[in-house]
């Protein structure tokens, strides 16, 4: 029986774009396998040649391309004879073919990521012998010689994250996993990307790319770019997992970075406080560092304005006087606040 051939790029049917003026071509490669019958693998062995059946040899491919709405936008068909599958190395073969949409609905990250849908079968007659369905943003991206990302050709700063996924739990079943035994839930991977969205995140490098398309899938609705690290690594924040990520071990707390990040890459107001562990000595002067994207920060203590500063999106206040049982730090920008409290 033929199938896709689930080892291949695309999982099967691999897609490329080629946008030009405000056309998107998008050419398709197909890749087909011949599986062999348990029966026939054993008569071959004994030396018995057995004609595969000649009509399921006869098949044809069929892709239905669907817009965001859901409206079939495009379909195509191909034909493949024995002369196809008896040319094959091992069983295995490609087919393309490719289509044209104007004006297409471009996927633009997390702008707007929109995707269309597409549906891939083989048949035999009247007899389905193998579907696939998967979505396929309608993009081109690219690294040019300057550095630049470019998405649709246009210049797209990519705002990235190392992700590194963990070493998968036995009880894991519904979600990524690799060969060398990492892997990570559905519900947990798509939880990190909403961490990612707020932290203005709009590409994610992870450590190593799992085979599972739900893995594609989640960050092309998110928006977000897979894209393989090269060069200086270390300047890319990394999101957990280690000394000096985003958030801590365990996930549960966001670090100081984070939002030293997110005040630099989000469009959310961002105004905070860096924890500073040590809690000053009375009659001392102490200094609090401040993230955030607003331009002017005004600082009060115990409810008294002392200044303002004006130095996105790092703001350093020094020479706090600390007084009293407790000192008040309160910040504020537009209509943003945030306060620590010093029992002393």
């Amino acid at each position: 029986m033929i199938s896709f051939d689930r080892e291949a790029p695309g999982g099967g049917v691999d897609a490329h774009t080629v946008m030009e003026n405000s056309k998107a071509e998008i050419i398709f490669t197909v890749y087909l396998k011949q599986l062999v019958q348990a029966e026939q693998k054993a008569q071959t062995e004994h030396g018995v040649q057995e004609e595969p059946n000649r009509e399921e040899k006869n098949v044809q491919v069929e892709l239905f391309l669907y817009d965001p709405d859901g409206e079939e936008t495009a379909r195509m068909s191909i034909k493949t004879t024995p002369e196809d599958v008896a040319k094959a190395t091992e069983s295995c073969w490609s087919v393309s073919t490719r289509t044209l949409l104007i004006y297409p609905h471009l996927w633009q990250g997390t702008l707007t990521p929109v995707l269309y849908q597409v549906e891939a079968m083989i048949t035999s007659g009247e007899k389905q012998l193998d579907v696939m369905r998967f979505v396929y943003p309608i993009c081109t991206m690219r690294q040019v010689e300057s550095a630049d990302f470019l998405l649709n050709d246009r210049p797209y700063t990519l705002h990235a994250v190392r992700y590194v996924i963990p070493r998968k739990n036995d009880h894991i079943s519904d979600g990524f996993s690799t060969s060398n035994g990492y892997g990570i839930s559905m519900d947990k991977f798509a939880a990190d990307l909403e961490i990612m969205q707020e932290l203005g995140a709009n590409c994610i490098c992870p450590d190593f790319f799992p085979t599972e398309p739900q893995f594609y899938e989640l960050c092309l609705k998110k928006g977000m770019i897979l894209w393989k690290l090269t060069g200086e690594t270390e300047k890319v924040p990394l999101f957990c997992g280690g000394e000096k990520a985003l958030l801590s071990d365990d996930g549960s707390r966001k670090r100081d970075s984070f939002y030293l990040y997110q005040a630099c890459w989000s469009s959310k107001k961002v105004l905070h406080i860096c924890h500073n562990r040590q809690v000053p000595r009375p009659g001392s002067f102490a200094s609090v560092m401040v993230y955030s994207n607003q331009k002017k920060v005004a600082l009060y203590v115990n409810g008294v304005l002392q200044e303002f500063k004006e130095s996105a999106p790092r703001f350093l206040f020094e020479d706090i006087p600390v007084r009293g049982e407790y000192t008040i730090v309160s910040v504020q920008a537009g209509d943003c606040f945030a306060s620590v409290t010093w029992n002393v």
